[in-house]
Parts: C-alpha cells; sequence; structure tokens
C-alpha cells in the first residue's frame, strides 16, 4: 500500500462503479495513478 497513514480515513472514501474507478479514477490503467483526485475529471459518473 502506497499510503498506509491515510487508509483509515472516510474522507477518502469516494462511491463510485467499478467503471467510473477504472476509466476516471485511474484513466483507464490501473498502474495509473492520482492520490485524492481523478486522473481524468471529464469521465462522466454513473453513481
Amino acid at each position: 500500500m502506497n499510503y498506509p497513514h491515510i487508509c483509515n480515513r472516510g474522507e477518502l472514501i469516494y462511491p463510485v462503479t467499478s467503471r467510473e474507478h477504472l476509466r476516471g479514477w485511474h484513466g483507464g490503467s490501473y498502474s495509473k495513478n492520482a492520490p485524492g483526485r481523478p486522473v481524468n475529471p471529464n469521465y462522466l459518473e454513473e453513481f
């Protein structure tokens, strides 16, 4: 885990579908990561 010191903070939990998580928060690849913000903010939310 890259950020163990913040993994239990409730304000970091954001409800998304699995597709939103992959495409919006990881830009289509789980190797891309931007902690705390979506990689692709233009991806429309489904949830």
